[in-house]
């Protein structure tokens, strides 16, 4: 059952000496609510206790817990963002390249020049590539699939690092509703947006090389 404050209890404030209708024991004495607060740059109010002692040692649990919590993200999201930063443009523009890649999301857009499916691709140094492509090849692969891809770098670009994503051997769901966000991310799926600002802090990079190819096709021995 939650602690209930004891209106009935009335007392005198040792820092303001103003009638209390609820007292704060701190230190040997009583508080009003406001000077406590005031005093030790603290929010009493909203604990289960009048103690503040008490409340001390729970607001310095729960700052623990945070510092625990923020450094367990930074152990999980910073291999994966060395990773991602990693990526390299791969090819001169206007070159035709072949390149072994893993899908990591696909899916289709109107665009001014009506239907169109994006499809973004990492090869197995992480690098980041982008096509978009109207064939008919594209409807038989999803995300998690290897193939091999020909195609003509269109350009070199550097994006955001919510639009990417990273490299896995495992086909997964790319819906974020239905996966396990947390066992995603240790299996290396995705980052996204949960590329939080302090985890980039010291990076000198904070956007991803991604390579746009265009004429892209199944690769084929001797096409």
């Amino acid at each position: 059952m939650d602690y209930m404050p004891n209106y009935s209890d009335y007392g005198t404030c040792a820092k303001c000496g103003a009638g209390i209708k609820y007292k704060y024991d701190y230190a040997g004495k009583t508080y009003g609510s406001t000077c406590i607060e005031r005093m030790l740059g603290i929010k009493v109010t909203g604990y289960n206790t009048n103690d503040v002692d008490v409340i001390l040692k729970q607001i310095d649990e729960d700052v623990r817990t945070m510092e625990q919590k923020l450094q367990d993200e930074k152990d999980l999201y910073l291999p994966v963002i060395n990773r991602v930063l990693g990526s390299k443009n791969i090819g001169a523009v206007g070159y035709k390249i072949d390149v072994d890649v893993l899908i990591t999301d696909c899916f289709w857009f109107e665009g001014m020049y009506g239907s169109s499916c994006c499809i973004k691709m990492v090869d197995a140094n992480y690098n980041q590539f982008i096509a978009f492509t109207t064939a008919k090849w594209i409807n038989d692969v999803k995300a998690g699939d290897k193939i091999k891809i020909t195609g003509t770098v269109k350009k070199h670009k550097e994006v955001p690092m919510y639009k990417v994503k990273t490299i896995n051997d495992e086909p997964y769901e790319i819906n974020a509703w239905s996966i396990d966000r947390l066992k995603a991310l240790q299996d290396g799926h995705s980052l996204g947006h949960d590329a939080y600002d302090y985890l980039l802090e010291g990076f000198e990079k904070t956007t991803v090389s991604q390579t746009q190819l265009t004429r892209i096709k199944l690769f084929k021995e001797g096409a």
